[in-house]
């Protein structure tokens, strides 16, 4: 009987301790948000721009001819410019039957 107890005990203990853990990660922020500042359109192109950290900027290039985006880091320190990701947005963005509310 006491062998029973204490096998119960260590399998809530564990238990208990997973759960904490679980807790624990759920609770943690995610990575840093980028948010857009400005943007810009022109033709078929809309441009915006974005900050990721205080040495490295972000611009998003929407092509809306082939419902693209394409997102571009700027190095400032480097003075480089780096394509990041490339979306597909009508993948992205696949419309539903549904129709939309008004």
């Amino acid at each position: 009987m006491k062998r029973n107890q204490n096998t119960i005990n260590v399998l809530l203990l564990i238990t208990a301790g997973i759960l904490t853990a679980m807790l624990v990660w759920t609770l943690q922020p995610a990575g840093e948000p980028a948010y857009a500042e400005s943007s810009v359109r022109g033709g078929n192109y809309v441009f915006g721009t974005g900050a990721w950290s205080s040495s490295q900027d972000l611009l998003y290039v929407i092509n809306r001819a082939s419902k693209q985006l394409n997102v571009y880091s700027l190095d400032t320190n480097r003075k480089r410019v780096e394509l990041e990701d490339t979306q597909d947005l009508t993948k992205a963005f696949r419309s539903s039957n549904r129709t939309p509310a008004r």
